[in-house]
């Protein structure tokens, strides 16, 4: 039904979550598809950075208190790399969070080359980049190459970083880490960001991954940071109906507005996202309530080559305009 590792056992349990009375209306990080199918109470994100016993991992045994679960976890060479000769009960991360970042890079190679190049990226100079929840910094990596003057801050939890800056950067453009083009900096997405009047802060598949209010919550703690000319980039796919609305181009007849079937990798992730973590993927009128609330005002949605799209937000007084 779904796509990738931990997120098939999700699906599973879906139909069965989504009919029980309790956690079917829930939009708690602790209540989805995916605690049921891995057995544990903890949030994805913190289950990714856990370090486990490597005989749990060479047994399949995945939920947090060593248990078995229905997600059967990895195996083949991925497993032997994370176990890396150690035994028993030796603790190690699990492989998950260095695939998960290493994934970002690559589906945003496979979905997002045009964003890259449908917006004037080359016109703002020098401008710094805040990538806001960026992982290892996969789409700044990409802008690097092609956008020498750029700056980037890549901002996450401290692991994804460190995988970052020894892994990724080194391998992939190590000329931009020696001449300090770009910066590794830990912050929490719900705390004021602390990089201020910043060009353009860029959230790639951030809101997908939360429900309404925590999306309000991250997009008010970036308004406090931003200047007269910045700008917020939400990268996440913008949805559209078989009947189609004013924000987003229709298909040409005799297609459904929104291209029909294909589209149905959008409705897999929507999915997705709620199977493991109660994300939604949005329609224009839900992303401009979700600015307005915070505050902020819906500048553009630009039409890229791409079924994610990329949704421009600016201060209400912005400079821009």
């Amino acid at each position: 039904m779904l796509f990738g590792l931990d997120l098939y056992s999700s699906s599973d349990y879906l139909p069965r979550y989504l009919s029980d009375p309790v956690k079917g209306s829930s939009y708690a990080l602790e209540v989805t598809p995916w605690q049921d199918a891995l057995k544990t109470s903890k949030p994805r994100w913190d289950w990714l950075e856990e370090s486990v016993p490597v005989h749990d991992l060479e047994e399949g045994n995945n939920s947090s208190n060593g248990g078995s679960s229905a997600y059967p976890g990895v195996f083949g060479d991925e497993l032997k790399k994370a176990c890396n000769g150690k035994r028993d009960a030796t603790l190690v991360k699990r492989p998950e969070h260095g695939i998960f970042g290493l994934a970002m890079v690559g589906g945003g190679r496979v979905f997002g080359a045009a964003h890259l190049y449908d917006f004037p990226w080359a016109s703002l100079g020098s401008a710094t980049v805040v990538d806001v929840g960026g992982g290892v910094g996969g789409f700044c990596l990409q802008l690097s190459h092609i956008y020498p003057d750029l700056k980037f801050v890549v901002q996450d939890r401290a692991p994804a970083l460190q995988q970052a800056q020894t892994e990724v950067w080194p391998r992939e453009n190590a000329e931009a880490l020696m001449a300090g083009r770009v910066e590794f900096m830990p912050h929490d997405f719900f705390d004021v960001n602390p990089v201020k009047n910043a060009d353009i802060y860029w959230l790639r598949y951030i809101l997908h991954d939360w429900s309404d209010d925590y999306c309000v919550r991250i997009l008010s703690a970036i308004k406090p940071s931003m200047g007269a000319r910045s700008r917020i980039l939400i990268c996440d796919q913008v949805m559209n109906t078989t009947r189609g609305c004013a924000e987003v181009p229709a298909a040409p007849a005799p297609l459904p507005a929104n291209w029909g079937y294909y589209t149905r990798y959008s409705h897999q992730r929507d999915l997705a996202m709620m199977s493991i973590i109660n994300g939604i993927e949005r329609k224009p009128t839900e992303f401009k309530d979700l600015v307005e609330r915070a505050g902020l005002r819906l500048r553009k949605i630009w039409d890229c080559r791409s079924q994610v799209g990329l949704v421009e937000i600016v201060l209400p007084d912005s400079e821009l305009d």
